[in-house]
């Protein structure tokens, strides 16, 4: 049967407190299998932790409030995958951290309301498709200042995404689909092909790549060091 999680506490990314969403008998400890055959809806001001852990199944997992942190540590593969959601609702925020683990984090990934998308720790991969529904911040801020994240899953939705955060971040994935506005406000973005979108370069952000834009480019003295194509300019 579906699930109802309230995880209290002010537990937030960065750190390691919260709820472990693991295998109880894996060894070693964040090793095993999680198998979601129906949603699990987090609410509370507490964060969420799937850490070394294998999450399959057709189950959603919805997050209400609070975190969810996804940790690729432990040397251990961090796996999210089959064809249920990952569902961020109100201002709820969704983070990365690359530690000594990889990620195989494949499973939709819907950003509703406000809710907030980070990326944090050593150079990582997200391929999640990601659908932008709201008004979101995705913040990229790494151990340095040349480390950084590639999210090579596809882009849909209508929504904003402001980006943060002086680390790098590649766009790899198909992003046509993705009609809202990129405002980038730091570090170096590159585009890995056309974006459906408009974008916003601001003053000191940087903007790479080889695809087309297809809406709006307005800038705001950002610098362009690589030739990009666009559908229009303002």
């Amino acid at each position: 049967p579906a699930q109802n999680w309230s995880v209290g506490g002010a537990g937030g990314p960065g750190n390691g407190h919260g709820l472990f969403f693991r295998d109880a008998g894996a060894s070693p400890a964040f090793a095993g299998k999680v198998q979601l055959n129906a949603n699990v809806t987090k609410t509370g001001t507490g964060q969420l932790v799937m850490a070394g852990t294998e999450v399959t199944g057709n189950g959603n997992i919805i997050v209400n409030e609070g975190n969810l942190k996804a940790n690729a540590g432990l040397s251990l593969p961090l796996t999210i995958s089959g064809p249920g959601n990952i569902t961020m609702n109100g201002s709820s925020l969704i983070s990365f951290h690359k530690n000594s683990g990889s990620f195989n984090v494949t499973r939709h990934i819907l950003m509703n309301g406000t809710s907030s998308f980070w990326t944090r720790t050593n150079e990582g991969q997200v391929a999640a498709p990601v659908a932008w529904n709201g008004t979101h911040a995705l913040s990229v801020e790494h151990n340095t200042a040349l480390t950084g994240a590639t999210l090579s899953g596809a882009w849909t939705g209508a929504g904003t995404v402001n980006r943060a955060g002086a680390s790098p971040l590649n766009l790899t994935g198909n992003l046509s689909g993705f009609t809202g506005t990129l405002n980038l406000n730091a570090g170096t973005t590159t585009l890995g092909g056309p974006f459906g979108g408009s974008v916003t370069l601001a003053t000191g952000a940087t903007l790479n790549g080889e695809g087309g834009i297809t809406g709006p480019l307005t800038l705001g003295g950002g610098n362009k060091p690589h030739p990009l194509d666009y559908a229009e300019l303002l």
